[in-house]
């Protein structure tokens, strides 16, 4: 998959998280923090996986092997973004792809609520 395809399932959990900023009340207006999981086989994918993202301004928060098998090198990565749903799918399918491309799982993401100023 190129960064450009999508992913109908990814797209439907982006609609259903974007769906709930709104319902608490976020206009999606404001760019912010958002993390972002991917988990991997081995310690050298996940690695690989960081290095890639890295240079797309990404900074690794968290990078642990303790998650479930059969993927538990986990990769927390987060940037400032937009969360509106064609900017925050837009990055999502950037991730999705790398942790493929390194033989991973693309996990989802999470971001605070920003209430209307």
């Amino acid at each position: 998959m190129s960064d450009d395809e999508d992913d109908p399932e990814q797209l439907d959990g982006d609609r259903k998280t974007v769906a709930s900023l709104i319902a608490h009340g976020d206009p999606l207006t404001q760019a912010r923090l958002v993390d972002h999981w991917a988990y991997f086989e081995t310690a050298s994918a996940r690695d690989c996986f960081v290095d890639e993202v890295v240079q797309l301004g990404f900074k690794v928060i968290d990078a642990h092997d303790a998650a479930k098998e059969p993927n538990p090198f986990c990769a927390r990565v987060s940037r400032v973004d937009h969360v509106d749903l064609e900017s925050i799918h837009r990055v999502v399918m950037t991730l999705f792809a790398a942790a493929k491309r390194h033989a991973g799982r693309y996990d989802g993401w999470e971001c605070p609520v920003l209430a209307a100023n």
